[in-house]
């Protein structure tokens, strides 16, 4: 008998945004295409360090997060979330975790 592997899509919005829906959405689509994923939904307003650790704990195969307040100081969240995203060795090539934005076309510009 085979062992079904619980594949897992962690998704939030990040610090201070708390629009969750699109993400969430995103996770549960993950959930209906019948290859095994289970949703963790982090929520609204996940802090960046909360994010890393979450990532670290559950280990993920996608993270979805979000954050649509526009290009206000979104540079700087996405530069510290990357940087610890490297500093944890948690990156694409080394972790093999994919990671999906979403947000509003000046902050998506950004990324």
């Amino acid at each position: 008998m085979e062992k079904l592997i619980k594949r897992r899509v962690l998704n939030c919005s990040i610090d201070p945004c708390v629009h969750t829906l699109g993400v969430e959405k995103f996770a549960e689509w993950m959930e209906t295409m019948g290859i095994g994923y289970i949703a963790i939904k982090l929520g609204p307003a996940v802090s960046i360090d909360e994010l890393i650790d979450k990532i670290r704990e559950s280990k993920p195969e996608v993270v979805s997060f979000c954050y649509r307040l526009g290009d206000l100081h979104v540079d700087e969240i996405i530069e510290e979330l990357v940087e610890k995203i490297y500093k944890f060795e948690l990156e694409p090539a080394k972790s093999g975790i994919r990671y999906c934005f979403g947000g509003l076309r000046p902050a998506a510009n950004l990324v």
